[in-house]
């Protein structure tokens, strides 16, 4: 019972929704409507429209929707072909008033679908208006075994409806021809008749419309005998073709439908098999993979047993899928329709994993004016000290020597392999030298000093409102400091290590977040401004806040700073 739920429900989900399909076999299979005749009179009781599935390839169940015209057709019933009758089924078809008939089945219980030709579905119509009724079939999904979707097409089919009149009508017997399989070379025959099924005298003519297509005689009276000759050596062999007749007469016009198959052979050369890309034992971090390989146009393909669609006309075929951390192995399989494959194995390695990294501990504090630091990394790292390359050993110890340029100095190793993958590990030390460093500025010069050694400013400094303001980028050489800019904002974030100090240009409110201390708010007697492209900042607050002393010395507008 679980079972037949299990496959209705699977019925009522191809009724309700509509997805893409993935070509697994070749776009030979097709979904073909046809009827006894063409021509029907109005007081026709009832027309069997036969829907036919042809070259089918293990077809476990379908859904598809049928059209007709409701103002020409009127649906009596609707019953199943012959390619499930053996088997128990859900067979299942709804009717809408819009003349949509949803038709589904499928298979109950796991066993191979349906291969080759038959009929998928009967549905009896009654006419109810004279003119011409076209049926389309739309939304198809077949499903194979292993419930994967397959492509087909699909033809639309016209009939005509008419009051019986005194006029001929044309109609032909069968109506449309199949030769079958046939081998390469050969030319085979086959007969078809047309008569008058109305009154009146019927006349016409015949003609090919498809080169290898030839039909003798090509006028005809009242009726006739009619024989056509299919030339295969026109046509590639292992594939299903059609040809058309045109017939035309006084009683109407036919398009007559002939269709063959040209068979030859069997081939055991499998096909060849191209991977265009990954090659094996290709290695990355990246945990998508992309495939692209090619065939001969008309194989089918897998990788890892997933089917995959064969371009038909170049034969190319892709495939993406993600990778488990480690080596991967995957089998590409190609083969034909006699079962003749090639398979090719090939082995990709996923390694998102960075490189060890060990930094020997570090001084908090620092007395000298340089210091050496040594670590270990992996062999074959690449390893960079501050944005600088360093040269590691063959065990992977490496050393650099550091010359200290700020009170607070910042050590950051990043460590790389071939795949980019990455790790950065950091160490802090403070400088304290046996003096303090004094810096002097001066108001309105641009060159200052730093422990007697000179230096210049990018704008000197400036007094507003009995403050002095330097340039944001001073702070920065000065301490040694980060700075971050919000031009939509005109917000900036000035950091030294715990201490980040907030300022605002134009504003006056200016914040102070300390890591160890919290959050001080602080109102300044003049606010940042920008002059010629520059950015003034307070001096003192700024300096302060970062534990500085600042002293001004008015006789000389020098600035002294001591840290």
């Amino acid at each position: 019972m679980k079972k037949c739920l299990s496959y209705v429900a699977l019925i009522v989900f191809f009724f309700t929704f509509s997805f893409p399909y993935q070509n697994i076999y070749a776009e030979q299979t097709s979904i073909r409507i046809t009827s006894d005749q063409q021509k029907y009179r109005l007081q026709t009781e009832a027309i069997e429209v036969v829907v036919h599935l042809e070259n089918a390839v293990d077809v476990f169940g379908y859904s598809l929707s049928f059209s007709y015209p409701t103002n020409k057709m009127k649906f009596v019933d609707c019953k199943e072909g012959s390619i499930f009758q053996s088997d128990e089924t859900s067979f299942q078809y709804r009717v809408y008033e819009s003349g949509l008939v949803k038709i589904g089945s499928a298979l109950l219980g796991k066993k191979d679908g349906f291969h080759g030709d038959g009929e998928l579905f009967i549905i009896t119509m009654e006419p109810i208006y004279t003119g011409n009724a076209m049926f389309s079939i739309a939304d198809i999904v077949l499903m194979n075994s292993q419930l994967v979707a397959s492509s087909c097409s699909a033809n639309t089919y016209e009939i005509t409806i008419y009051e019986e009149s005194n006029d001929p009508v044309l109609a032909v017997d069968p109506v449309e021809l199949s030769f079958g399989p046939v081998e390469f070379g050969q030319e085979p025959t086959k007969t078809f008749r047309i008569f008058n099924s109305g009154k009146g005298e019927l006349s016409g003519t015949l003609d090919s419309l498809t080169p290898w297509l030839k039909v003798q005689p090509k006028r005809f009276e009242k009726e006739g005998v009619f024989t056509v000759t299919a030339n295969t050596t026109l046509l590639p062999p292992h594939s299903e073709y059609e040809g058309f007749l045109s017939i035309q007469s006084n009683g109407g016009t036919y398009e007559y439908r002939v269709t063959i198959y040209v068979d030859q052979d069997i081939d055991t050369e499998p096909p060849f098999l191209n991977i265009l890309t990954p090659e094996s034992g290709y290695r990355t971090n990246n945990k998508q993979i992309f495939f692209l390989c090619e065939t001969e146009p008309g194989a089918y393909a897998s990788i890892n047993d997933q089917h995959i669609a064969v371009d038909e006309e170049d034969g190319v075929f892709y495939y993406r899928t993600f990778l488990k951390e480690g080596k991967s192995t995957f089998v590409v399989k190609v083969w034909d329709v006699h079962q003749n494959s090639f398979s090719k194995t090939i082995h990709i390695e996923l390694d998102t994993i960075p490189p060890s990294l060990s930094i020997d501990p570090v001084p908090l504090q620092v007395v000298e004016q340089s210091i050496e630091v040594t670590g270990k990394t992996d062999p074959d790292a690449n390893l960079l000290f501050n944005g600088m390359e360093v040269f590691v050993q063959k065990d992977g110890t490496f050393r650099v020597h550091y010359e200290i340029m700020h009170k607070i100095n910042q050590l950051i190793f990043t460590a790389k392999d071939d795949l980019e993958n990455e790790v950065t590990k950091y160490a802090v030390f403070f400088y304290k030298p046996p003096f303090d460093n004094i810096i002097i500025l001066t108001v309105g010069e641009a060159m200052g000093t730093f422990n007697e050694k000179e230096f210049f400013l990018d704008a000197s400094p400036q007094i507003l409102n009995g403050r002095v303001f330097v340039p944001i980028r001073a702070i920065a050489d000065i301490y040694g400091a980060d700075i971050e800019w919000n031009s939509d904002t005109k917000e900036m974030e000035i950091s030294l290590v715990a201490i980040h100090v907030f300022l605002k240009i134009g504003d006056v409110q200016a914040r102070i977040e300390d890591d160890k201390l919290g959050v001080r708010h602080v109102v300044l007697d003049a606010p940042p401004y920008i002059v010629n492209g520059r950015t003034m900042v307070p001096l003192r607050f700024i300096s302060e806040s970062f534990g500085a002393n600042v002293e001004y010395i008015s006789e000389t507008k020098q600035i002294m700073i001591r840290f």
